[in-house]
């Protein structure tokens, strides 16, 4: 079973972004990810967080290039790796998660349900330049969806 990536694509130099729609049932993500996240998955009974708690593993994982990761949280529950020299944020809906990774500084990373209200409301968190880059970038899903 292959991962249904939608994007990975590096908008600044040290700076990575990867987007998987989930289409997985359960079952289907704890075989994808070996079990690995067994852990993962006890602190939840949630269905639709362990799904996303396994894609948001295994996302990073693939943009680290590594086989796992494990993450810890810190004194102010802000994860992190371990291993890794990285920063990284998570965000999901029901249909998507997005990590953002960076080598270099923290990053953040925000993933909405474009809604009315959203759209009312963007000019307060982003600015002209970005939201004509998404208004590209959802044309193009759109397309494609």
């Amino acid at each position: 079973m292959s991962m249904p990536l939608i994007k990975l694509f590096q908008p600044l130099k040290n700076c990575s972004i990867g987007i998987w729609k989930i289409q997985e049932n359960l079952s289907e993500l704890i075989q994808l990810s070996e079990n690995l996240y067994e852990k993962e998955l006890l602190e939840t009974s949630n269905t639709e967080r362990k799904k996303q708690r396994i894609i948001s593993r295994l996302l990073l994982a693939k943009m680290l290039d590594v086989s796992s990761v494990s993450i810890s949280y810190d004194e102010n529950r802000k994860p992190f790796i371990k291993v890794q020299n990285c920063f990284f944020s998570i965000s999901h809906t029901s249909e998507f998660v997005v990590v953002s990774l960076s080598s270099e500084k923290n990053t953040g990373v925000d993933i909405e349900k474009l809604t009315n209200r959203i759209l009312r409301i963007e000019s307060r968190f982003i600015s002209n330049h970005d939201a004509k880059i998404l208004d590209s970038f959802i044309d193009k899903l759109e397309a494609k969806y």
